[in-house]
């Protein structure tokens, strides 16, 4: 499959859009872009900085601002060519003196006209094939192809910027000589090593010593100016097997994560996990064997009725019930959820011979404890359009876990078939496409893009039940990145174990048991202090308030007496911990030196100051720790907890984040010696370690992340052909010339910085109505001096694309003159962009680019 980012886009070009930068990244090309001179626009630099708002879940707002980017357009030459498809004039398997035509895709990706010179019949290399025609025609924008003719002097002359021509080699299967399984290849360029990788495209037209410029696919510049990178150069091979045929397959790839684990109590019986899923019908195919196709509907039994439909089917993870208090969430009203409460071990999702039975789907909601598995279902087809379609959602309870935990293991899957698919003769039943969830690969496919089998889908209806079995099926590290055969099981860790000397719990608001990554003494609380808009230095934060709760675990048979909390160092949090290891808890050096900590409980306060030389926090004054007396098993108490940080020139600024570990533990003796005994041992200036005077090893860590804000927003430009392709590489500092007609696209990357879920029981940042403004003629506060003027440089050109939420294009300046949120059409007056994100978890990003072309 197609390793590009999906996007909304309306533009067909996109989905080479990762191979270009890519190519772009191998040849160097990554760097600020350069000067140069362009036509019909004053000199002048062209800025442009983005702001954006959201609130966290207690409903305090934020805002972020970009980097600014200051562009300027050079004239640039790029070339892309990549295999356009084989085709068979009589059908069928490939057959000894069957007629063949290969096409090729070349597109100028540079921003100024050029002549392409293509190789000759002569030049062309070809394995078991004779050549015998060569032909191009233009690409329309709507992707059809123009009338076929024959290329004139071997030049494609005049080619626009964005433009993209079909190359075509029509010839014959030698009639004698070949074997079953034989390459029959065309490699038009010479562009070592001519095996469709990174390094054939966009490359320096001044191959190794032996080139042969005659072979080659190459610029040839027809403006006054020279380009800036000189010309360029690139290549595409493709082949099909002798007696095989190319087969349309549907590629579809399930995605599945894990939304929110919420731990309510300290028992493993109760935490809710909720699962979010996407599909996308791949637009691109990782085999030549195979064509994309829509996915349509495959048999399955609705009500006991055999009924066709594309299905996403989920096992209910054993360990767990369907929670029917949160409604599951289908992506619109063409999906309709359904259940099944057969079982799954005996039973396959779908209809299919030679196998179990099918499960029985009903759309009326069982009993939770019934539901074994949770679908839902779609008439199809579903276009080939690489558009991933996301807002499928359901969420499970745990149930008969172990009281010390256990992991939750589940694995997604969606049924469906090709969409007019020819039955195949040997055996009339049509191929169900099948993928699982845990990868990025479309149908199973291999990590190297070969097929799982010869048909490109390998469902197999005996053992593809959907139950999974860590013993034997891999399971994907997170964010659907798992490798291996098949799809990679989802995991999630419920009530991790506490080390034996753990016999007290400190963590979140009401959750004392709460769990990290690692164990009970790794769990978090992130906060955030608001940002001035406009910074990007340091800033002197505002105060932010933290509620925790402390807890004798229900399980002790004893009292704790003198319950003490108090701040301590990242260093020191690794040797109360009894797994500590280094980094685990942050950095000494990541908290500011006089970061001011204040510990309250009812009428006790303490407040503590950072010491950055010693490594500690050294309470104030008189003052003594915070005390909470004595705390029978199953007792538990809140404290308060606030964190002051100073202005620090490198610690304070924007998306920093500052580690405080705070330490709840029975103190041993809290009248001659009171507080943690973790004292410093000084050789010279230098601290050497540190050393327990008293063994208060009845403890227990809690992390508060305190960050500095936690959207980033990250401005960068380019620039763009027609069809959206790189030309020249993404930068975020350069200034030059317009040129007129050329087209920069800007894009803004954002992401939650905040450490998302781990383990249980952690409260972790949303980014709750995330919007993005892209205002092109408002000048920013704060520390960035610059003024957005490219809404009076620049117009509009269609093909915005955004990954979440909405796009609305305003008029003018301001969000006041609404157009809509339909991508107005090229050179459309529009001043300003919102995108109305939605809401943004930890650890989620996205992007949201826009496309203008310099005013002529």
């Amino acid at each position: 499959m197609s390793t590009k980012k999906p996007k909304h886009h309306n533009n067909k070009g996109n989905a080479s859009r990762t191979l270009v930068l890519a190519a772009l990244m191998t040849t160097g090309m990554l760097q600020p872009l350069l000067p140069a001179f362009a036509l019909g626009t004053a000199p002048g630099d062209i800025s442009n900085t983005a702001t954006a708002t959201y609130t966290n879940d207690a409903n305090q707002s934020f805002t972020s601002t970009s980097n600014t980017v200051k562009v300027t357009v050079a004239e640039v030459a790029a070339l892309r060519v990549a295999p356009a498809g084989i085709k068979d004039l009589d059908g069928g398997a490939v057959q000894a003196g069957d007629t063949l035509s290969f096409d090729f895709k070349i597109t100028n990706d540079g921003n100024s006209p050029t002549d392409i010179a293509i190789p000759s019949l002569a030049n062309i290399t070809t394995d078991r094939f004779n050549a015998t025609t060569l032909e191009y025609a233009l690409v329309n924008p709507d992707g059809s192809y123009g009338a076929f003719v024959a290329i004139p002097g071997g030049t494609i002359p005049n080619v626009l910027a964005d433009q993209s021509y079909i190359v075509r080699v029509t010839g014959t299967v030698p009639t004698s000589g070949l074997s079953a399984g034989a390459d029959i290849r065309v490699t038009l360029g010479d562009t070592l090593p001519n095996d469709n990788s990174l390094a054939t495209q966009n490359q320096p037209d001044a191959g190794p010593s032996g080139d042969v410029q005659a072979k080659d696919v190459r610029t040839v510049n027809i403006g006054a100016e020279t380009p800036i990178d000189g010309e360029r150069e690139a290549s595409a091979t493709q082949f099909i097997d002798f007696a095989t045929q190319i087969k349309p397959l549907a590629l579809a790839t399930l995605r599945k994560n894990v939304a929110t684990v919420t731990a309510n109590t300290s028992a493993t019986t109760d935490d809710q996990i909720t699962y979010a899923l996407n599909l996308t019908v791949e637009n691109t195919s990782p085999s030549g064997a195979f064509s994309p196709e829509k996915l349509a509907a495959t048999d399955i039994k609705l009500g006991n009725a055999t009924v066709q439909r594309v299905l996403v089917s989920d096992v209910v993870p054993a360990g767990t019930v369907f929670d029917p208090n949160i409604a599951p969430v289908a992506p619109d009203n063409t999906w309709t959820v359904v259940y099944s409460i057969d079982d799954p071990a005996t039973t396959v999702p779908v209809v299919a011979t030679g196998g179990k039975a099918a499960a029985n789907w009903v759309t009326a909601q069982p009993a939770a404890n019934l539901i074994k598995r949770i679908g839902y279902i779609h008439n199809g087809p579903l276009d080939a359009s690489g558009v991933p379609i996301n807002g499928f959602r359901f969420t499970v309870t745990t149930s008969n876990l172990p009281a010390l935990g256990a992991s939750v293991y589940n694995l997604a899957q969606v049924f469906g078939q090709t969409y007019d698919d020819p039955a195949n003769p040997v055996n009339p039943t049509t191929e169900i496409v099948y993928d699982e969830s845990g990868d990025n690969k479309s149908n199973n496919f291999n990590d190297d893009g070969t097929p799982p089998d010869s048909t490109g889908s390998n469902f197999d209806p005996v053992n593809n039940t959907g139950v999974p079995n860590p013993g034997q099926d891999g399971v994907d590290p997170g964010n659907n990145t798992g490798t291996g055969p098949n799809g990679e099981l989802t995991r999630v860790n419920i009530g991790a174990v506490a080390s034996a000397s753990e016999d007290i719990l400190n963590g979140p608001l009401n959750q004392p048991g709460a769990t990290g990554p690692t164990d009970a003494n790794d769990d978090f609380t992130n906060v955030s202090t608001p940002v001035p808009q406009g910074t990007q230095n340091a800033f002197d934060p505002a105060p932010v308030t933290i509620q925790q709760t402390v807890q004798n675990p229900s399980t002790n048979t004893v009292p704790l007496a003198n319950v003490t909390i108090e701040p301590i160092s990242p260093k020191q949090a690794e040797g109360a911990d009894s797994n500590g290891t280094v980094g685990k808890f942050g950095l000494n050096a990541a908290i500011p030196n006089g970061t001011i900590v204040t510990i309250t409980y009812g009428a006790q306060s303490a407040t503590y100051v950072y010491n950055l030389i010693k490594g500690i926090f050294e309470i104030q004054g008189a003052g003594k720790p915070v005390n909470v007396g004595e705390l029978v098993p199953g007792a538990k108490v809140d404290y308060t907890v606030v964190v002051n940080l100073p202005l620090d020139a490198a610690l304070t600024k924007p998306l920093s984040r500052i580690p405080i570990p705070i330490l709840a533990f029975s103190d041993d003796d809290p009248l001659a010696s009171p507080g943690y005994n973790d004292t410093l041992n000084i050789q010279g200036a230098g601290v050497v370690g540190y050393v327990n005077k008293t063994p208060e090893l009845n403890n227990n860590v809690t992390n508060d992340n305190v960050y500095l804000g936690y959207m980033q927003l990250v401005k960068e430009a380019r620039i763009l052909d027609a069809n959206g392709t790189e030309r020249q590489p993404w930068a975020t500092t350069f200034s030059t010339k317009a040129q007129l007609g050329d087209v920069i696209e800007y894009r803004i990357k954002y992401k939650n910085i905040s450490t998302p879920m781990q383990g249980s029981g952690n409260v972790v940042l949303n980014a709750n109505g995330f919007k993005i403004l892209e205002d092109g003629g408002a000048g920013v506060v704060g520390d960035i001096p610059s003024a957005n003027n490219w809404a009076a440089t620049t117009n509009h050109q269609p093909t915005t694309q955004f990954d979440r939420g909405t796009v609305e294009y305003f008029s003018g300046t301001g969000s006041i003159n609404s157009l809509g949120t339909t991508d107005p059409a090229a050179n459309a007056q529009v001043g300003t962009y919102l995108n109305d994100v939605g809401n943004v978890a930890p650890g989620a990003l996205g992007e949201f680019l826009f496309r203008r072309q310099v005013n002529k």
